[in-house]
């Protein structure tokens, strides 16, 4: 391993749940890469909700919903393989942010998931650096990409990795960070006369999300939203429920139960807003 100085890095037991020693190892390893390349993504994309290590962080805190989601209900179960590729994938999906546009940052984060995590750092295996490459690449942009996958198979270990229901899965876990967590109130009153438009409506739509929550038993994405604030959650909703109907293409096959969302007024929980897959 080439040994540039890097941030030190500790991982929390959310970074290290359903992980062997192996794989917390190599999790270490890539988030202190990725934690010095996304230090520096503002410059690139100052426009947008956070894009940051604590958007990884979130995310794997969703990975680690959707492992029981998945357990209990799909007949493909989630073991520590795919496990570490989810959560490898919250760390270095958003790094091409870095250095291209953002419409093309997934092909770029593929590329550097190659060239510096494997081959400068060396710490993946060729087959999970392919896994990888393939998820961030699917993480944005067209449809095709994820169907592309559908049928796409990688051997890790001694286990047929099924690369298209972890993109899916991942695509999705990335589509679930969404609220008030990722929009700033206090940055968008410093930001909020330099937005454009649409990136202003994209602040206040999270910024109306207080809290999320899965319901598998009802087939339910839950969003918990201010009172003043029940259209911004509406948008929020429909682009979520555009995303699960995407993802649910591959997802479906195996028994994934999330089919809607549900919009929730605060504090009295009354369901303002139901929009399901089915819809579209």
């Amino acid at each position: 391993m080439n040994s540039y100085p890097m941030h030190r890095v500790v991982l929390d037991e959310e970074d290290t749940k359903f992980l062997d020693e192996e794989f917390k190892w190599k999790l270490v390893e890539i988030a202190r890469i990725a934690r010095d390349i996304l230090l520096y993504l503002p410059r690139k994309i100052g426009d947008y909700v956070d894009h940051g290590i604590d958007h990884s962080k979130r995310i794997i805190g969703i990975i680690n919903e959707l492992y029981d989601v998945v357990n209990e209900y799909c007949s493909y179960k989630l073991d520590v393989i795919d496990v570490f590729l989810l959560k490898a994938s919250a760390y270095l999906h958003d790094t091409g942010n870095i250095i291209r546009s953002r419409e093309v940052h997934g092909e770029t984060s593929a590329s550097i998931i190659e060239k510096i995590v494997q081959e400068k750092f060396k710490i993946l295996t060729s087959n999970e650096t392919k896994a990888l490459m393939m998820i961030s690449w699917a993480h944005q942009g067209s449809l095709l990409r994820l169907i592309s996958l559908e049928n796409k198979f990688l051997k890790i270990r001694d286990k047929n990795v099924n690369i298209g229901f972890l993109s899916a899965l991942f695509r999705l876990a990335d589509a679930l960070d969404v609220g008030v967590n990722r929009a700033s109130p206090i940055v968008y009153e410093v930001i909020k006369e330099e937005l454009n438009e649409v990136s202003r409506r994209h602040w206040e739509d999270h910024m109306a999300i207080l809290r999320r929550a899965l319901d598998p038993e009802e087939g339910t994405i839950l969003l918990f939203a201010s009172p003043e604030k029940i259209e911004s959650a509406k948008r929020l909703a429909d682009r979520i429920t555009k995303e699960l109907r995407e993802c649910n293409i591959i997802l479906r096959e195996y028994g994934f139960p999330l089919k809607e969302v549900e919009v929730k007024r605060i504090p009295d929980e009354y369901v303002v807003y139901r929009r399901s897959i089915s819809q579209l």
